[in-house]
């Protein structure tokens, strides 16, 4: 009767787990898409991309970012200015490291009451308009250190307040 060693089962056994999963991996596609010419069209409604792109939630104070919404109200023909800003740390420590960057975004207006699409963004280098949502995304995956981002309110209202939400 056949004897199998018991180091050379396992060693089979691991092989043989090995192979299915590297079989399986090749299999499925890849489950994280990214989106270098900008968020999809149907992120409007939902603000994810819904195409197996997930960002890990995190507490704020821990985003290597700040948004900064320069006013909360605004008037009629006023341009407001929205930036995305890197947290580069200019301590001593840190001036050999590298910059912290992002390669995409996607911004978008609201009425914070509502919660509806307001206003609209002014077209800018790197960018591109959702004009749908009233949204703002990237334009290419380049490496960036800081978005800046003109909106302009509704023609439609003499004055009011906007949100901004951004991913």
């Amino acid at each position: 009767m056949f004897k199998s060693n018991g180091n050379l089962y396992h060693f089979t056994m691991n092989i043989i787990e090995f192979c299915i999963l590297f079989i399986l991996i090749l299999t499925f596609p890849s489950s994280t898409r990214q989106f270098p010419q900008g968020a999809p069209s149907d992120v409007c409604e939902t603000f994810s991309p819904e195409r197996g792109h997930r960002a890990r939630p995190s507490p704020i104070s821990e985003a290597p970012y700040q948004f900064i919404q320069y006013g909360r109200r605004y008037q009629r023909g006023q341009m407001m200015v929205v930036e995305i800003l890197t947290k580069n740390n200019d301590n001593d420590d840190n001036r050999d490291s590298e910059p912290i960057t992002f390669k995409g975004f996607i911004v978008q207006a609201l009425d914070p009451n509502t919660l509806k699409f307001i206003g609209r963004f002014m077209p800018g280098e790197g960018l591109n308009m959702m004009a749908e949502c009233s949204a703002v995304t990237h334009q290419n995956n380049r490496l960036k250190t800081s978005a800046t981002f003109l909106w302009m309110p509704p023609d439609d209202r003499n004055f009011g307040e906007v949100i901004f939400r951004y991913d």
